[in-house]
């Protein structure tokens, strides 16, 4: 169906041995997704950008080349998100935040009624 035009470098598995589940991935255009899969309305695309450029750059480039392909108006809000590290290390943060709040008042309440027992 398809023709392989190139192949890439294996990568490097962080643990050692056995197969990389990050070398079993296939490279096309979004167009040719789209034409496939019309029903699919929502894609993940992972990008990586040159640390020496900077992030803000790097980021802005991304939603320059995602919003055409987005079929995104220059005068109106983006329809799609830009995730960075950042952005998810902040998350995670909220998360165990939450969590730590939430176990400390399950231990002061057990604190509580046990010191009544």
């Amino acid at each position: 169906m398809f023709e392989v035009i190139g192949v890439a470098e294996k990568v490097k598995s962080a643990f050692g041995g056995g197969k990389n589940p990050d070398d079993n991935k296939v490279y096309f255009p979004l167009a040719t997704l789209r034409k496939m899969h019309p029903e699919l309305k929502q894609h993940f695309i992972s990008c990586q950008g040159n640390i020496a450029r900077g992030h803000a750059k790097a980021e802005d480039e991304m939603r320059e080349t995602a919003a055409p392909a987005a079929a995104c108006a220059s005068d109106k809000p983006d329809n799609f998100s830009v995730f960075t590290q950042d952005s998810l290390s902040d998350v995670w943060n909220q998360i165990t935040g939450a969590v730590f709040i939430f176990m400390f008042a399950v231990s002061s309440v057990a604190l509580i009624v046990g010191g009544w027992a």
